[in-house]
C-alpha cells in the first residue's frame, strides 16, 4: 500500500467528520462519501451456511462491466478521491471483474475486494489483481479445524484452497514489491 494512498483516505475522513459535525450543528452539508461498497454480483461459488445469496431462487440484473466503468468515472468527476470496496456473491465470478479491477488502477481509483479466495488459486488472475494495485484484499476464515471451517462453507477442502490462495497472492505480492493488507476476518468458530 502506498503512504500516499493512505494519506489520502485518512484525509478525506476525517474532512468528512469535520463536515459531520458541522452538519449537525449548522444544517450546512458539505458531507461526501469516502468509500463506496459494490456488490458486482450475487452469485457465489461456495454455500456459507450464513449466507442467503446462493439460496435465491433468481438473481437481479446486474450491471455490466462497461456499466460499473461509467458509474465508476462518474463517482470520479462527483466525488474526486474515493475508495470502493468491491463484494457479491463472489464477485471474481462476474466476467470481466478482474478488467474492472485494472480500469480503476488505470484511472486512479483505490479499491479493495471481499472475496471466499477460490480465484487465487488461478495464477494468472492473482497476477492481475496484484498487478491492479489493491488497497486491500479480505477474505474470512471460519475456522483453523478444516472441518468446521468446510463445513460452514458448504465447500469441502475450502479452508485449504483459501490457504493456498492467499499463499498465491502473498507472493506475488512480494514478487511486485507491494506491501497492500490481506485481512483475514476470523472468525472464532472452534
Amino acid at each position: 500500500m502506498r503512504l500516499v494512498d493512505l494519506a489520502i483516505v485518512a484525509r478525506n475522513h476525517t474532512r468528512n467528520a469535520l463536515a459531520e459535525e458541522l452538519y449537525l450543528h449548522t444544517g450546512y452539508d458539505l458531507t461526501r462519501p469516502v468509500t463506496v461498497q459494490a456488490i458486482v454480483n450475487e452469485v457465489c461459488n461456495y454455500k456459507c451456511r450464513y449466507c442467503e445469496f446462493w439460496r435465491l431462487p433468481n438473481y437481479l440484473p446486474e450491471m455490466s462491466i462497461q456499466e460499473w466503468g461509467n458509474a465508476i468515472l462518474s463517482l470520479k468527476n462527483f466525488l474526486g478521491k474515493f475508495h470502493i470496496e468491491f463484494s457479491g456473491g463472489e464477485p471474481y465470478l462476474k466476467k470481466g471483474f478482474v478488467d474492472l479491477l485494472e480500469f480503476c488502477h488505470a484511472q486512479g481509483v483505490t479499491w479493495g475486494v471481499t472475496t471466499n479466495g477460490s480465484a487465487f488459486m488461478s495464477d494468472k488472475v492473482v497476477q492481475r489483481t496484484v498487478r491492479a494495485r489493491p488497497f486491500n484484499i479480505n477474505v474470512s476464515i471460519d475456522s483453523s479445524r478444516p472441518d468446521i471451517h468446510n463445513y460452514s462453507r458448504g465447500i469441502d477442502d475450502s479452508l485449504n484452497r483459501i490457504t493456498q490462495g492467499l499463499a498465491n497472492v502473498a507472493r506475488v505480492r512480494r514478487d511486485e514489491g507491494l506491501t497492500f493488507p490481506i485481512i483475514i476476518n476470523r472468525l472464532s468458530i472452534g
